[in-house]
């Protein structure tokens, strides 16, 4: 018989209690129960909800005090954890988890076809935390890049057969579960998975890319479904100074992975510069 795999899932937050609330009740709902959660909150203005969660068996509830961003939130629930083996999930304050995902995961994860994944992502499914429900549609199978230079997810409806897992050039970091063995393998030192100079944008592309360079592969698996809510602004109504640390992050991603792509970056980084005043 295989040995059960074991899952540790990291959910980092930050003001987000309307939403972080059934994220962690869906993590908690599994039937086939998560290892250990790790609750990291970046700085928020209430964390009296995470009291309750303190409680329960397993979890392990961190109040940073200041906003670290996803990366910084990520890499301390990462040493919270302390995992040896299986896989731990980094998971977005606004996703919701059918109740069966994990066990699914743990019958896919020990199959051959698993071997060489570094780290994989259900279909994400758009879902409206004001109704309660699927919103319909994609939300991301994957980050691919554009043929001008940036990266977008995946929406257009571009699915694979049924329970296929698709090998992509990056993961949404709304869902992201990594190796162990993989994340140690491309660790940064001090503790930290996660490059804490990307913050909150490009900071899943970088890590897949990071993991994809070190010889293992990222991958979709069209035979499962999480739900994700998308708490962040549409593009068109993100601060400037969110725009600028986008497009820087874009400028360093390419200067370490696809040198090719910087003229493109540049020329981005260079139009919210100048003329998004």
């Amino acid at each position: 018989m295989n040995e059960r795999i074991q899952i540790a899932v990291v959910v980092v937050t930050h003001n987000h209690r309307r939403t972080v609330q059934p994220t962690l009740a869906s993590v908690a709902h599994q039937t086939s129960p998560a290892d250990a959660v790790a609750i990291v909150d970046c700085g928020s203005e209430d964390t009296e909800w995470m009291d309750d969660w303190s409680t329960m068996p397993g979890f392990h509830c961190v109040r940073l005090g200041t906003n670290a961003g996803f990366t910084g939130g990520c890499n301390e629930g990462w040493r919270v954890l302390n995992r040896n083996s299986g896989y731990v999930l980094f998971l977005n304050p606004d996703v919701i988890l059918p109740e069966g995902l994990f066990s699914r995961l743990r019958r896919l994860l020990v199959e051959s076809r698993a071997e060489s994944l570094g780290a994989l992502s259900p279909r994400l499914l758009g879902y409206d935390f004001e109704m309660g429900r699927a919103s319909g549609g994609l939300d991301s199978t994957g980050v691919f890049p554009s043929r001008f230079g940036g990266w977008k997810d995946r929406r257009d409806g571009s699915l694979g057969p049924s329970d296929e897992i698709e090998i992509v050039p990056a993961l949404c970091g709304a869902f992201f579960l990594a190796r162990v063995d993989a994340l140690r393998d491309v660790a940064l030192g001090h503790g930290r998975i996660w490059d804490d100079r990307y913050f909150a944008y490009k900071e899943d592309i970088e890590l897949s890319l990071r993991l994809r360079r070190s010889g293992w592969k990222v991958g979709v698996w069209h035979g499962g479904e999480a739900y994700h809510g998308r708490g962040w602004k549409a593009r068109e109504l993100m601060s400037r100074a969110a725009r600028l640390m986008s497009a820087r992050n874009e400028l360093r991603l390419h200067a370490t992975y696809m040198p090719w792509r910087l003229p493109f970056s540049l020329m981005k980084l260079s139009a919210v510069s100048l003329l998004d005043q």
